[in-house]
């Protein structure tokens, strides 16, 4: 069922208190996540500007982040304390949002603290307790006294309970722009990029998941669409060793100009390709509905392929039964390879076994969070 903001109705049982004042929540784990595709999707972007996105481009990074974690040191420590501060908040939209997530989601709400003996765990709070301080601009304000776990302190957070394959998936999205429900034009904003991943991921100290986190990161690609074309990706890209093909790192809706004469062919002076290689001029393209479109659509993707032969680009398209049956998966990213210069092998026994985790495992992780993913969960109106 989708909650909109506006449908949310709240009943809260605690009063703001002078006591409450001085205290701050600092939300982490699977709530910071949930909250970030909220910022996400609130900070949406055009498909022009998406596609012209650089992959080290901060543009569209929150920019309201703390320079220390010195704010934890008055971390609320109790429900109360927490519903109190919450209460509090004068932005009505994301207080409904903060109060009314718990009740909605079923879920506790992930508190950050620094480390307090005797601090206990309830149905609604889960404590996640720190020693020590974290790297600079680790924490995010949503609102005096409200904050939010960096994308990047999240990805290093998740590290510790989620598989490899689930982890790069979480990397892709965090970097990514994927699309916003009901066939809107505009899509989420980027929350972070592969190089602010890596290097957070170098600076921490003391973190659960860290060096899991440090490994990840290495595999992460900017501007990732859409789920399925992160699934393509990280098969694609992610080493022999943890599951994938080991070809290089692709670039991600890369916007190419076209020539004077493809520009005529595909009536744009420019396309943006899924996963592509410029080096090599070699493009793999995830087709889900091949076969199906609607007359108009089939005549614009004429018009594509043929610009792009006229440039020289060798294209591979993937579609759904192609990407579910393995063997036809690898007999097309092996010809990639050959349209490369590469001389990859078929997979043996071991690493089908490492494949089928991968891909078992980005899909894992797509399909316990894409409630929120598909704007079936919080979402601005």
């Amino acid at each position: 069922m989708g909650i909109a903001l506006s449908q949310l109705s709240i009943t809260v049982s605690y009063s703001v208190t002078r006591y409450a004042a001085s205290m701050k929540v600092c939300f982490s784990h699977i709530t910071a996540l949930h909250l970030l595709r909220y910022w996400s999707a609130s900070a949406a972007t055009t498909l022009k500007d998406f596609h012209h996105l650089r992959p080290c481009d901060v543009r569209h990074l929150p920019t309201r982040r703390l320079r220390t974690s010195g704010s934890l040191r008055s971390c609320a420590t109790t429900e109360r304390e927490v519903f109190e501060v919450l209460a509090g908040v004068d932005d009505v939209s994301l207080r409904e949002l903060l109060l009314g997530y718990q009740e909605i989601s079923g879920e506790p709400l992930h508190v950050l603290i620094t480390r307090k003996p005797g601090c206990r765990n309830t149905k609604k709070v889960v404590y996640h307790q720190i020693s020590g301080s974290l790297p600079l601009k680790s924490l995010v304000e949503l609102a005096p006294d409200v904050f939010v776990c960096s994308p990047e302190l999240l990805f290093v957070q998740m590290a510790a309970i989620l598989e490899m394959g689930e982890l790069i998936a979480l990397g892709y999205e965090l970097c990514g722009c994927y699309p916003l429900p009901l066939r809107n034009p505009r899509v989420r904003s980027q929350l972070t990029t592969p190089v602010q991943l890596m290097t957070y991921a170098q600076k921490a100290k003391r973190l659960h998941g860290l060096e899991k986190a440090r490994i990840a990161a290495r595999y992460v690609l900017a501007k990732s669409a859409s789920v399925r074309e992160t699934e393509v990706s990280i098969l694609v890209a992610t080493p022999r060793k943890w599951g994938g093909f080991g070809l290089p790192a692709p670039r991600l809706n890369e916007a190419i100009p076209l020539s004077d004469s493809a520009s005529q062919i595909a009536r744009s002076k420019e396309l943006a390709l899924d996963v592509y290689w410029p080096e090599a001029k070699v493009l793999v393209e995830y087709d889900g509905y091949a076969g199906h479109g609607e007359e108009h659509q089939r005549i614009r993707d004429s018009r594509r392929r043929d610009a792009l032969a006229a440039e020289g680009i060798k294209v591979t398209t993937v579609t759904s039964p192609q990407f579910a049956n393995l063997g036809e998966f690898e007999k097309l990213i092996l010809n990639v390879a050959r349209q490369m210069g590469r001389r990859t092998k078929k997979m043996t026994g071991e690493q089908m076994s490492r494949h089928w985790q991968l891909r078992h495992q980005a899909r894992r992780f797509h399909h316990e969070f894409d409630r929120f993913l598909d704007g079936t969960g919080f979402r601005p109106e």
